[in-house]
């Protein structure tokens, strides 16, 4: 792969391109440690900011164009971040003002031309030569001494290799926005770097942000309490069913001497690991509602773009509990009723191990499984199972 570039169509009523005056402003995030923001007028058309950033790699624009039908390679999005893995970082955003126009129509010869002087640059650098990146380097550089009062930034990395990920915004003399442009793996190391984070050790990691991306941004697509239903689910299985079957979190359901904890206990804990990513998303999750004399273990509700409420409802039981199915077929749909909803999530704990021997009439948890699926409502109203085991595995080791 190669660097890859991307400029948006100029807006509805744009001045025109071939404006003789202009100013762009380019922004790059960076693996910086930041410590406080700063603003210097350099001269009286280029000026520079310094900024925190305090978020994961899908800050990086990269991010916005993995849905585009450009060949990639098979690596997570952001690991092609130039802020991947970092907690603190910083983003640079510099201005330059009255700069000549840099649109014109091309001739079919100087395309070719260009296309090919572009060729030779790589092939001699190792890529294509940037007067915008060449530019915002410098600044940078210049400044180093002033600027390293603010960010942990050292002189010999402060280079044309700073940054490989950068947006460009036009604007007129005005200060009416023309088009911005993108620019991505600007780098020759983009590739070799990315390959490197990429490794079994965090893959499962990755692939966890990628479905928090994935519930948050979708958010805008629900419309329906079907919608709604579906991404509560996939958060479900992310949140809680991830961390208590694969990162030890099962520990917390339990008492000392291995038995299950009161329900309520466990509803508290599923409530706060739930809460944050829903609540992110735009969901708003309450527990213990008062529903036809008795209490919903949780309620998610969401307003959609069009101004509908939609809602879902969540049932909490353990595996062993004697009144199981009853909960399925009766006391969920009842709930649902009373809340005018036709969508509901069944969640089942399930505990059963050597030491501890219930439910005594399920003896696997596809056997309950299969068991609820068969005794679930489908009249009307649409529930979906899900179980999550709650005991200890064994180690791969053993």
């Amino acid at each position: 792969m190669q660097e890859i570039r991307f400029r948006s169509h100029p807006p509805k009523n744009a001045p025109s391109l071939s404006t003789e005056r202009m100013s762009f402003l380019i922004a790059c995030k960076s693996k910086i440690p930041f410590r406080k923001c700063w603003h210097k007028q350099i001269d009286a058309g280029t000026s520079i900011i310094i900024v925190s950033t305090e978020l994961n790699a899908y800050c990086d624009s990269y991010v916005n164009i993995f849905a585009l039908p450009i060949p990639m390679p098979p690596y997570p999005t952001h690991t092609f971040s130039d802020i991947f893995n970092a907690e603190n970082c910083c983003e640079f955003i510099i201005v330059r003002k009255n700069i000549s126009t840099p649109f014109h129509e091309h001739s079919e010869q100087e395309v070719k031309e260009c296309y090919e002087k572009e060729r030779e640059q790589k092939m001699l650098d190792g890529r294509i030569k940037d007067e915008h990146k060449r530019f915002a380097v410098k600044v940078i550089y210049d400044n180093f001494q002033e600027i390293k009062n603010h960010i942990d930034l050292s002189q010999e990395k402060t280079n044309i290799n700073l940054f490989a990920n950068y947006q460009l915004h036009y604007f007129d003399e005005n200060n009416n926005k023309l088009c911005s442009s993108l620019v991505f793996f600007s780098n020759p190391d983009s590739f070799s770097l990315a390959k490197e984070r990429y490794n079994l050790s965090v893959f499962h990691k990755l692939e966890i942000y990628d479905k928090i991306k994935k519930i948050i941004v979708n958010r805008g697509m629900i419309k329906t309490g079907r919608d709604l239903q579906y991404i509560i689910f996939e958060a479900i299985e992310l949140v809680l069913k991830n961390n208590i079957e694969d990162h030890e979190c099962y520990k917390y359901f339990l008492n000392d001497n291995g038995s299950p904890k009161d329900e309520s206990d466990m509803q508290a804990l599923l409530y706060a690991l739930l809460r944050s990513l829903l609540n992110i998303a735009g969901i708003n999750i309450a527990r213990e509602v008062q529903l036809k004399g008795g209490e919903l273990d949780f309620l998610c509700t969401y307003t959609s773009l069009d101004g509908r409420n939609l809602s879902v409802a969540i049932e909490l039981k353990k595996a062993h509990h004697l009144k199981l199915l009853h909960g399925l077929k009766n006391q969920l749909p009842q709930y649902m009723n009373a809340q005018q909803t036709k969508y509901g999530i069944f969640l089942v704990l399930w505990f059963k191990n050597e030491q501890y021997p219930l439910p005594t009439n399920f003896s696997s948890i596809e056997e309950l499984k299969n068991k609820l699926e068969k005794e679930k409502p489908h009249s009307k109203i649409t529930i979906e199972n899900l179980i999550i085991d709650c005991t200890r595995h064994k180690p791969p080791s053993k």
